[in-house]
């Protein structure tokens, strides 16, 4: 006598579990197929493996954010991508604790996160922002600019980031106001080596912040506008490092 045993009369809702869709397969049906560039290809699925994701050349001269125009359509991402990567909740689970580190790109477009919650640390190394970056009333684990060049400066009007916020190692603003006003800053501020040029305006301003450790406007930082921390809070008591730093207001 052959005994058969049907599984499917223990449970009769038990089916086979849905496939799980990657990272990229995702996207593409976010943004169509058809409309998402190598960058974009590419930032997705170092994402989805834990990697960082590198768009240097490996030519010094080349990789240089200053020569950002010559850059080819090989480095540019939509800032939307990276929007929708950060705050839609199903592909939240694709970021690593390491954070969302991207090398050499160009970000075409305005990256706004105002309001939202990143769980991760945003670390842009040597990138370059074409337009505004808003990250105003957001809330952010840590971030890193270290490098990158923004065109058209920071809205950070009330930030939360629990830990430092880096804006040296050659970082660049210009054209535009960093606005710290009101930040909350868990480490340090840091903007060793980095220039902020809007002359005859604001060229970076963190009255009222709260600054938990120290500011560093030092070792080759440089200022074309007003410098402004009126009111701030930093370390307690008031550590700011000003050595080998120019600030020329026109």
């Amino acid at each position: 006598m052959q005994l058969f045993f049907d599984s499917s009369r223990l449970n009769p809702y038990m089916t086979n579990p849905p496939e799980d869709p990657n990272l990229l397969a995702l996207a593409k049906e976010k943004f169509g197929q058809h409309h998402l560039n190598d960058a974009e290809q590419k930032l997705f699925k170092a994402v989805a493996q834990n990697k960082e994701a590198n768009f240097k050349s490996g030519r010094e001269a080349e990789d240089m954010p200053k020569n950002w125009e010559q850059w080819n359509g090989k480095r540019t991402l939509k800032a939307d991508r990276i929007v929708w990567l950060l705050t839609e909740p199903k592909v939240a689970r694709f970021l690593s604790y390491r954070g969302l580190r991207i090398t050499g790109a160009k970000i075409e477009d305005k990256l706004d996160l105002e309001y939202a919650t990143v769980s991760v640390p945003l670390i842009f190394d040597a990138c370059v922002f074409t337009e505004e970056l808003v990250l105003e009333k957001s809330k952010l684990r840590g971030l890193q600019l270290n490098g990158t060049h923004v065109h058209k400066g920071i809205n950070a009007f009330e930030i939360q980031v629990e830990d430092s916020v880096e804006l040296s190692k050659g970082f660049v603003s210009q054209g535009g106001v960093v606005n710290l006003i009101g930040a909350s800053i868990g480490g340090t501020l840091d903007c060793s080596n980095g220039q902020f040029i809007n002359p005859g305006k604001i060229a970076i301003s963190a009255d009222g912040a709260k600054i938990t450790d120290s500011v560093f406007l030092c070792n080759g930082f440089q200022a074309e506008g007003e410098v402004s921390f009126l009111g701030a809070s930093i370390g307690g008591s008031s550590t700011v490092v000003m050595v080998s730093s120019s600030i020329r207001v026109k």
